[in-house]
């Protein structure tokens, strides 16, 4: 089955070799499955130790290689018509920054001048919302804001900036479709290695104590994106941004959601910022220190207290895009963890 772009829809007139970096994560695990119902030839570009028991794809090469060695890259990406790069990391711990710089800008170097040598038609990069500068107040986040690093207020943030800097940029100078897709935070089921968010609900429903802060924060369910990036293949405009975000959650909304659900601790006693802020310094850097999470960073903290105003018209237009209620998805998400023993 492949896709015929005069008329948009799904055929077997055309049949594409579509490689995918990151498809054991979570993001990249749904989007296998979606590739693997659509009946598409896919390759997995992993690294040599990469675990690949909960990944899906019955039509799915394999290449083991190492993503500083760019020949390497390219030897695996070719014959590919199109490669989706979702691999990337996430962190709101501190002392990450290195790690965050290799993975997510180094990496995604190394990645478009492999498209290139590999003579790939098309670069898919999932970058990020907190690649796009919180505005103050109010305002409107979408495509029309500038992508800043030096105005990012995380490190994750800064390197998704830089790398989505590099993508469009590369793919407007180069031989190189390239767009780049930026959702918010992503939930639902299918979280077989527990993303942030996944560890972030297992640790209130088995640790919770009724304590929350104020703030909010978009989400948009896991499917929808992976749906996004499929749709992007085709009906996305070369070298430009997509923002991708769901529903906006206050943080009491989530823990009043996951109480009703499993009967956790509802969310009763509010810190106030001026304490929880100083805290969640100590918190970071103890739980950095024991390899253990920390639910309220510093970088956490930002996130939740910044502009969270978010809109994906230009995505629903373009790209057909839709996305799921965050109660739906969460509801799914958790129902999952239970049915697989995470929770």
């Amino acid at each position: 089955m492949g896709w015929n772009k005069r008329d948009r829809n799904w055929t077997g007139a055309h049949v594409v070799m579509i490689s995918v970096t990151g498809a054991t994560g979570y993001l990249g695990n749904v989007l296998m499955m979606q590739l693997a119902h659509a009946d598409l030839p896919t390759r997995i570009v992993c690294r040599e130790n990469t675990d690949l028991s909960n990944t899906l794809g019955s039509q799915t090469d394999i290449a083991r290689v190492d993503f500083q060695n760019v020949t390497a890259l390219g030897d695996a990406f070719k014959g590919s018509e199109f490669v989706l790069h979702v691999a990337g990391l996430v962190s709101i711990m501190p002392f990450m920054s290195k790690a965050l710089y290799t993975t997510n800008v180094q990496c995604t170097r190394n990645v478009l001048e492999a498209c290139s040598k590999a003579g790939v038609k098309r670069l898919i990069y999932v970058s990020s919302i907190h690649a796009i500068p919180s505005p103050p107040g109010e305002i409107t986040i979408d495509e029309s804001l500038p992508i800043d690093p030096a105005a990012c207020n995380t490190e994750y943030g800064k390197t998704k900036a830089k790398a989505t800097i590099d993508v469009l940029r590369y793919g407007r100078d180069g031989n190189l479709e390239c767009i780049a897709l930026c959702p918010t935070g992503i939930i639902g089921p299918y979280d077989h290695r527990g993303s942030q968010m996944g560890r972030a609900i297992k640790m209130q429903i088995k640790r919770g104590t009724g304590i929350y802060v104020s703030g909010a924060y978009d989400f948009v369910d896991v499917r929808d994106v992976a749906e996004a990036i499929r749709s992007s293949m085709w009906k996305g405009q070369p070298n430009r941004h997509y923002v991708l975000s769901g529903g906006r959650v206050s943080v009491k909304e989530l823990y009043t959601h996951i109480h009703e659900q499993t009967g956790s601790p509802a969310p009763k006693i509010k810190i106030p910022n001026h304490l929880v802020f100083p805290f969640s310094y100590i918190s970071a850097f103890t739980n950095r220190s024991i390899r253990r999470d920390s639910l309220y960073t510093p970088d956490a903290l930002k996130t939740l207290w910044s502009n969270s105003n978010i809109s994906s018209k230009l995505a629903r237009t373009t790209l057909g895009y839709s996305s799921r209620p965050w109660r739906e998805s969460l509801s799914e998400q958790i129902g999952w963890m239970q049915a697989n023993g995470v929770v």
